[in-house]
């Protein structure tokens, strides 16, 4: 499919503001990405889409000089890349340009060393007719998957991304502590970890949910789990309750899977509700930084 070239300027040398600025070059596309807390220029701003890569407590005092500048084009649409805020954020500018949007990437970007794969991944949109349009364009040119979902609670959709892209890296962090506590060379843990979690995310994409789920907790294997429990509880009283946590939240999925009896899966339960025994006394060790 033949994607057409655009002209985005964009605001903000954010990770995701340099990560898409990159992919957009490459693909031969006219960009350019300046930083906002340089002075801002005199004259409008080129490009028939204006993103605005900036944190989500700089869009409503970035907006405001925008448009008290006159730095839009009334041609131009404006996104803003911000999961958790509405496109009404940006509502100082619509007088002064064709539309204001939300294009949220729903991808995790840690380090603008190593950006992550936007290949097929989600671009929430949001806002005026033109600035989806536009949006969606610039998705395509990404090579993601622009998308709108009406009627969207952001807060929730926004503590859903969180709660898997934040609570992935805390679970990995209490495997990693795990796997040298049983011996595993500090150096090797977080490679392995991560060809793990790579496969987990694969099941959830290819065969959904629950069927990704594997285990004891699927099979109902009390005694393996309790084994975990010890293991956990001479870590540190927090990976302990982070393995009940996570275990407890499997008991639904492992129940719609069918593949444990309910008088197994009751047992599993009882377990995991029993008090958590003697503590260990140290926090979850941080993983030694690469």
């Amino acid at each position: 499919m033949t994607i057409r070239r655009l002209e985005v300027t964009i605001i903000g040398k954010s990770k995701v503001g340099r990560s898409f600025a990159k992919v957009l070059k490459a693909g031969g596309h006219d960009v350019r990405i300046r930083g906002y807390r340089t002075q801002l220029p005199t004259l409008p701003l080129p490009g028939s889409l204006l993103v605005l890569a900036v944190r989500d407590t700089e869009l409503v005092s970035l907006a405001r000089a925008l448009a008290k500048r006159g730095l839009t084009k009334p041609d131009c649409a404006v996104v803003h890349l911000a999961g958790a805020q509405s496109p009404e954020l940006l509502a100082p500018l619509r007088p002064h340009c064709a539309g204001i949007g939300q294009a949220h990437p729903l991808l995790s970007f840690a380090d603008p060393r190593h950006p992550p794969d936007l290949q097929g991944a989600l671009l929430l949109l949001a806002g005026d007719s033109v600035a989806i349009r536009r949006g969606a364009q610039l998705g395509k040119a990404l090579g993601m998957r622009p998308q709108q979902w009406p009627s969207l609670d952001r807060d929730a959709y926004h503590a859903a991304a969180a709660l898997l892209a934040n609570g992935a890296v805390a679970l990995s962090a209490g495997a990693t502590s795990l796997l040298e506590q049983a011996g595993a060379p500090k150096k090797d843990a977080a490679r392995a970890l991560g060809h793990l979690l790579r496969s987990v995310a694969a099941n959830i994409e290819t065969l959904g949910l629950p069927q990704a789920l594997t285990g004891p907790v699927r099979r109902g294997d009390s005694a393996t789990v309790e084994k975990h429990l010890q293991a956990t509880r001479a870590g540190s009283a927090e990976l302990e309750a982070l393995y009940r946590a996570s275990a407890t939240a499997q008991l639904g999925l492992a129940e719609s899977l069918g593949d444990a009896s309910s008088g197994d899966l009751r047992a599993l339960s009882r377990l995991l509700k029993r008090g958590s025994g003697t503590p260990g006394t140290g926090r979850i060790r941080k993983a030694k930084q690469r």
